[in-house]
């Protein structure tokens, strides 16, 4: 891979993609139902979304700041060096 994969995320193939949040795995982690849809609105922001990278980043600190997991993936966004498989 040239890129970083996200953390929470399903990414696969050869020329890795995403293909959204990994419910399932989060769900038998026991991740409450709250924090997956959070998770799921904030894959929708940085990827489905026109915005830009910062604008998306920038819209998730304000809007989903209040869930740790969101902070720690627009954390590992702002950290990777090799940018993110999208």
């Amino acid at each position: 891979m040239t890129r970083d994969a996200l953390p929470f995320v399903k990414t696969v193939g050869n020329r890795a993609r995403t293909f959204g949040i990994n419910t399932l795995g989060l769900q038998r982690k026991g991740y409450p139902a709250a924090t997956i849809e959070a998770l799921q609105s904030a894959y929708r922001i940085l990827f489905r979304s026109k915005l830009s990278r910062e604008e998306a980043l920038q819209r998730l600190e304000g809007e989903l700041a209040g869930v740790s997991e969101v902070r720690e993936m627009v954390a590992f966004i702002r950290s990777s060096q090799r940018g993110v498989v999208r």
